[in-house]
């Protein structure tokens, strides 16, 4: 990961991270790193890893004071920031071969999620 200074367009810090990152988002003081098969939750100030947490990865955002991230094709994982645990996991109840493709995105109020039914998204 790499952090740039918006002021000066400068990059100051570099964070190693294990495994290959694929969505990042920041959120109760933390930096939250998506990996394929969990999110790691990073001191931005000091780089270190401060927790590990399986049952989802991915695609993540920080919204409404918990962490979501894509649990499966079908089906979004809400992290408590305050334990680092996995509290609930919400299935889209997506008809026939539908599939999440983007998100999740969101606000203190809703959390949204793009998923694919039957090849049309909706």
């Amino acid at each position: 990961m790499t952090r740039i200074d918006p002021a000066t367009n400068e990059v100051i810090e570099r964070i190693p991270v294990d495994g290959l990152p694929q969505w990042v988002a920041i959120g109760d003081g933390s930096l939250w790193i998506g990996l394929p098969v969990a999110v790691q939750r990073v001191d931005p100030e000091t780089g270190q890893v401060i927790a590990e947490i399986r049952g989802a990865g991915g695609r993540l955002a920080f919204a409404g004071g918990s962490v979501w991230a894509v649990a499966s094709a079908t089906s979004i994982a809400r992290i408590d920031s305050s334990t680092n645990d996995v509290v609930a996991t919400v299935s889209l109840d997506l008809p026939g071969d539908g599939y999440i493709i983007a998100g999740p995105v969101g606000t203190a109020g809703a959390v949204w999620v793009i998923a694919a039914l039957d090849g049309d998204a909706s």
